[in-house]
């Protein structure tokens, strides 16, 4: 999760299986779930904001530099 001004905004990614038609992947918009799920989150440790990138429009995140250290 990230946040956008005052509100959070939730970006999800799936891997799901189909026992005839196999494995598929991208961004969940919406679901249904018939019997069971399995959910993974990965807390980043510290709160990540959105900034609006002007040039192509969308709210980006906007993460620390990476450390390789």
């Amino acid at each position: 999760m990230a946040w956008l001004g005052s509100g959070p905004v939730v970006h999800v990614h799936v891997n799901a299986f189909h026992e005839t038609e196999g494995a598929f992947g991208g961004h969940l918009v919406s679901a249904r779930v018939s019997a069971t799920v399995e959910v993974s989150v990965d807390p980043y440790g510290e709160r990540v904001e959105r900034r609006l990138d002007e040039e192509i429009g969308l709210p980006l995140l906007d993460l620390p530099p990476f450390d390789r250290g």
